[in-house]
Parts: structure tokens; sequence; C-alpha cells
């Protein structure tokens, strides 16, 4: 089997384990415990890899913040088109998803609302299905929008992108707010594989926004953004990743620095190549090409070992934090948890050979988890 063959089987494996403990501890502990959650979520994150590897949907990339961040800003110069409204909006419950489409013969639109209604609102240009975003969200049972159209992205093409401004009142509740508004960027955060969180640079104020993302978003390893670049003179680019690690808890290695507008900017006066594709300048306009390599370290690509050994590796930890924490409080219930023996060595035997540091970091962790629960695997 090749590299990836190997570690989606593992994944599978894993998967299986993951819904054995799951359905175990409702029978014992009931689907409203702490512990049931945490294996949940690692079942719904499992669920979503293995989706995206075996190529059944396509993956989504979602970006959050307060208001004010340039989320729209950004997503339009991802997309290549000047599609979401901008700037002041009406307060709104929904998240917008948007599918381009090289293919496509004209727009496809349908809005969600409370109650399952549905509408297809009938659009034959962008400035027409950008007013009708703007007009349907000011309706308080809008839910969400999903918009198909022709059209050739900056980057991530294989992708749907979703603007969040049901999130934003979530995202202003800081480290202790609870209510409809913290529920729905929860649902929304849920629905995404790829968060990129949104940040001003030249507003790293921290407050309620940096107390949500420390509570909440840290798990979801975010994209971070420091956006508008271009509003801020001094400090440096070091300067400005070190105020974001201090007041967010930013990693390093997963922030880039950019300034959507002048990426924006130049897909205006640029356009499209004769090729249909986007001139690398496009990329380079607002420092782009940062964000295009931290989205694709996480889209499976051309490296799909790579991408399925780390989807792996993050899917194990979780699993691994959740059944610890259950055993740690009741050893002898989450151990009868698990599954037959046969099950279990069926999973290990799936791991590939340590052969390499990553493989060999692997499997130390697995090994070490069975270890710190007493068995001998």
């Amino acid at each position: 089997m090749s590299g990836a063959e190997i570690y989606y089987s593992a994944l599978a494996n894993l998967h299986f384990l993951a819904r054995h403990v799951f359905s175990e501890a409702l029978k014992t502990e009931g689907d409203g415990s702490e512990n049931a959650a945490r294996l949940e979520e690692t079942l719904n994150k499992l669920h979503k890899v293995r989706t995206l590897a075996e190529g059944r949907r396509k993956p989504k990339i979602g970006v959050f913040g307060l208001s004010q961040r340039g989320k729209s800003t950004l997503l339009n110069a991802c997309l290549g088109a000047d599609l979401l409204p901008r700037g002041d909006r009406p307060p709104a419950r929904w998240a917008i998803e948007v599918e381009p489409l090289e293919f496509a013969y004209g727009l496809d639109a349908q809005i969600t609302f409370t109650g399952q209604r549905i509408q297809r609102p009938h659009l034959e240009s962008l400035p027409e299905a950008r007013e009708t975003l703007i007009r349907y969200a000011a309706d308080p049972e809008a839910l969400k929008a999903e918009i198909k159209l022709p059209l050739t992205p900056t980057l991530a093409r294989n992708a749907i992108f979703v603007d969040a401004p049901g999130a934003e009142s979530g995202f202003g509740a800081g480290e202790t707010g609870e209510g409809e508004g913290v529920r729905r960027a929860l649902e929304m955060l849920e629905d995404v594989d790829i968060v990129v969180f949104c940040a001003r640079a030249g507003q790293l104020e921290g407050g309620a926004e940096a107390a949500f993302y420390k509570r909440r978003l840290e798990k979801y390893a975010p994209v971070n953004v420091l956006n508008f670049r271009d509003e801020v003179k001094d400090p440096s680019d070091d300067e400005l990743l070190n105020q974001a690690a201090d007041i967010y808890g930013f990693r390093k290695n997963d922030t880039v620095i950019v300034s959507a507008r002048e990426a924006l900017e130049a897909v205006t006066r640029l356009g499209r190549d004769q090729a249909g594709g986007r001139p690398e300048s496009l990329l380079a306009a607002g420092n782009f090409s940062a964000l295009k390599a931290k989205l694709e370290e996480r889209l499976p690509g051309k490296e799909k070992a790579a991408w399925v050994q780390v989807r792996f590796r993050e899917t194990f930890e979780m699993f691994a934090r959740a059944f610890q924490r259950a055993h740690f409080q009741n050893p002898a219930l989450a151990l009868g948890w698990l599954p037959d023996n046969i099950y279990i060595e069926n999973f290990v035997s799936s791991l590939p050979r340590p052969d390499d540091e990553s493989a060999r970091f692997i499997d130390k962790a697995v090994k070490g988890f069975w270890t710190s629960l007493g068995l001998d695997i």
C-alpha cells in the first residue's frame, strides 16, 4: 500500500475504535456527559477528515472574527471577485457559502431560513448577487446562503469559501459568554474544515476577542491572519507577530500578515489572464502567496500521504485526550468502553512501520497511550 493508503487504513480503524468507545460511553453516562461530548467531537472530526480524504466533498474554508476585521474583503480577494458585501452591514445570523465552479453556466443561489424554508432567487450577475445578499442579511430568519457561480478563485481552487457574519456576536462574548450568538459561532466553526481567524493589524487590542479565541478557537489550529497591513507603518512584521502572540496566543508558524484590500484591488485591476487562471502578481499583492501556502498545508492536495498523516495524528491526539480524561475520573468505567483486544491490536497493526521521524513519533504516541492505561498492546 502507498503511504496515503496506510494512514487512511489507520484512520479508518481509529474511527471504528472511537465510535465503539462513544457508543459505550452513551450507555453508561448518557449523552449529556462531558466525556460523551468530547468523544462525539472526535467522531465528528474523524468523519470530516475521512470524507475529505475519500474525495466525497469539497473542503470548506471559513473566515471568522469580529466586525470590521476585513473578513469579506479577504474572502473577495480569495474568490477573485467583489461578491460579498463589505463595510458596515446589518447584524445577521447567517453564513454565506460560495462555491466557485470553473465550468458553470450562470449563477445558482439558495437561501435557507428557520423552519427549513428555502428560497431560490434568480440571479444573472455578480452585482445582482451582492445586492441580494445585502437584502437577505437583514432577515432575522435567514440562516444560510449558498451560491454557486462560474469563477476561478485566486487560491484554493477546489474549496468552498464561508463568510460567517452570524458568528460575530459570539466572538465578542469573551471567555465566559454564552447564548444564541456563541451557539451560532460554534455551529459555524464545527461546519468548516479550515478556520481562518481574522484580526486587524493596527487594532490588536485583545479583550473579549482574544478571550474567545483562547477558549474556543485554539483547538481548531486556525490560520491566523493579521489583516490591513497597509494601514500600519510601524511596527515591523516581526514585532506585529510578537504582539499577536502575546495578546491572542497566536502561533507564529500559523500566522500571516496580509492586506486584503491591496489583493482585492489587484484582482480588480488585473482581472483574469488569457488562460482563465490567476497571474502570479495577484498572489504577490497583499502577501497572498503566504496565505496560499498556509491554506495548502491544510488541504488534501498533491502530498496526500503527508496530509492524511497529519490528520491522523491530530485526531488520535483528540481521542487520546478525551479518553484519558475519562480514565482519570473513573479508570474501571472507561476501560469498559474499549472493544475486545483483537480490535485494538488491529488498530495498532494498521499503523505504518516507524521508518521516518513522523512515523516514529506517531508510533511512540500510540504505544504511550496504551501504556498510560495499563494495557500491554
